[in-house]
């Protein structure tokens, strides 16, 4: 309940069953009200997941329950001490932004005075946890340890892959929890093996009492241990219950407008060498011999890698490997790229042009690129700073570039983003936004890392289905890391394996 202060409170009733309640609950984004009247009820046993397409509100939901959202009517019951904000184990895609934001913050301070090698660390990091609530049970300690966390502890966080960082955010968050633990996406950016090792985490921990709120837009993620799940469209709940009555063929289509069998199987797309040039292609990318590494943490060693004219790849290969880095070194994002012996086009880096020149015949997206991407525009101007490959849009767009990308936004049904702020958006939201972005100028190579990370199955098939028409129908070359079988569209033609902690000279090439 709120006091007059607007303060949540804890109820207090004996053998009570309930967890927390939701009283005719409305939440405030901004300056929208959302999720009017909901009603909601989780009972001490249940697992309860979150689904929903891209925009119905899901994040805000629970972001209500860690204490990070508004609430503007009704009330939030907290039933048992579990449920108090500050017991409450939270990972989503916002706390990951504003970490590395917080560091990048940081930075500026410590270039300034000359203390750039004082970054914080992993073990900082999770230091920050209150050791006088963390919860230290067997089955968390197990589970931090099978996620590599120690051997990350000495890395400072900025070293990180994504990957990564969300292994170090999951562990922080379950340290936390007393009792409820929220996981919005975990598995996004996790290799297989640290899924399944995340997977086994989440049933253990359902299994020692702890209960788990997971919201995902992956069928496949919903482990058996689940009892419940909520759905919602259009920032309103549409069911509510026990898994196999809400799980039903009707309700799935009614949810994302597709085929139950879209969202449950997605389709596995194994690679096949293509029809292409062969040896007398042109080669548009060339690197030779190539190592980046981080003080003593080396990310890749002796990395020989061509791509021929008419190739279209996928870069796969454990958190940590180095798949990001060869896509920032690519795309002109990387410094250690002038290091190292990498031909662009025919051109050596380094050899004059500039990193403009590169990014304009590059179009990148990314999860980093999407925590950097931190603007108040419109989806327009987000998606028009591409033609410019600039982080904001600061010149004025010609009437030419203004039709393209609405016609953009129009092909891929983001119309209705046109006027709306990036930074009011959903994540899955955002994302098929910096996709649009990407494509708007027609590249010569499209780097996407993780392309379909954060959208739900409907706007997974679309953007696949993009994917293979661009390849199919114009010059421009796909370059493409995902850990997920079914994002792969059906143009891809050659595999590029890599491996942590390992010398790369012969990646695995299909």
């Amino acid at each position: 309940m709120r006091n007059d202060s607007g303060e949540e409170r804890m109820t207090r009733e004996p053998a009570d069953n309930r967890l927390l309640t939701f009283q005719d609950v409305t939440l405030r984004i901004r300056d929208r009200h959302v999720l009017q009247s909901t009603q909601w009820q989780i009972d001490k046993g249940q697992q309860w997941v979150v689904l929903g397409p891209n925009g119905s509100g899901k994040s805000t939901l629970v972001r209500a329950i860690a204490g990070l959202t508004p609430v503007v009517g009704g009330s939030i019951l907290r039933h048992d001490p579990a449920a108090q904000t500050k017991a409450v184990g939270y990972l989503s895609f916002e706390l990951l932004q504003s970490v590395v934001a917080r560091e990048q913050a940081r930075d500026e301070a410590r270039c300034f005075s000359g203390q750039l090698d004082q970054r914080m660390t992993v073990a900082q990091f999770m230091a920050t946890v209150d050791r006088s609530t963390a919860a230290y049970s067997a089955s968390i300690r197990r589970a931090i340890s099978r996620l590599g966390l120690k051997r990350l502890l000495v890395r400072p966080l900025q070293s990180l892959s994504n990957g990564e960082m969300r292994k170090i955010l999951i562990s922080r968050a379950a340290l936390r929890s007393r009792g409820l633990l929220i996981l919005d996406e975990p598995f996004d950016g996790l290799d297989s093996e640290a899924a399944n090792v995340l997977g086994d985490a989440i049933q253990s921990w359902m299994q020692a009492g702890i209960h788990i709120l997971l919201v995902t837009h992956r069928m496949e993620e919903i482990l058996p241990g689940f009892t419940h799940v909520i759905t919602l469209k259009d920032c309103k709940v549409v069911h509510a219950g026990l898994r196999e009555q809400v799980l039903t063929p009707d309700n799935i289509k009614n949810i994302y407008g597709i085929e139950p069998e879209m969202v449950k199987n997605p389709k596995q797309v194994k690679v096949h060498p293509g029809a292409v040039s062969g040896a007398d292609a042109a080669v548009v990318i060339d690197v030779r011999n190539a190592c980046v590494r981080y003080g003593p943490t080396v990310v890749f060693d002796r990395l020989n890698w061509r791509v021929r004219q008419g190739e279209h790849w996928l870069i796969t290969g454990p958190n940590g490997s180095g798949k990001t880095t060869l896509l920032q070194m690519v795309s002109g994002a990387h410094p250690q790229a002038y290091a190292n012996e990498v031909y662009l086009f025919g051109r050596r880096r380094g050899s004059g042009e500039s990193v403009h020149e590169i990014k304009q015949r590059v179009g990148l997206c990314s999860a980093e690129f999407q925590i950097n991407y931190r603007k108040s525009l419109r989806g327009l101007d987000v998606v028009l700073s591409g033609f410019f490959d600039s982080i904001g849009l600061y010149r004025q767009a010609d009437q030419n570039q203004q039709k393209c990308a609405d016609q953009w936004l129009d092909r891929l049904n983001l119309s209705h983003l046109r006027e709306q702020l990036f930074d009011n958006l959903s994540y899955g939201q955002r994302r098929s936004l910096l996709l649009a972005r990407a494509v708007v100028k027609s590249p010569d190579i499209l780097a996407l890392d993780e392309p379909c990370q954060g959208l739900d199955p409907a706007n997974r098939h679309k953007i696949i289905a993009l994917l293979d028409d661009i390849c199919h129908n114009s010059s421009t070359q796909l370059i493409m890391v995902t850990h997920h079988g079914g994002d792969l569209p059906g143009c891809i033609t050659h595999q590029l394996e890599m491996k942590t902690g390992k010398v790369t000279s012969n990646p695995r090439i299909v």
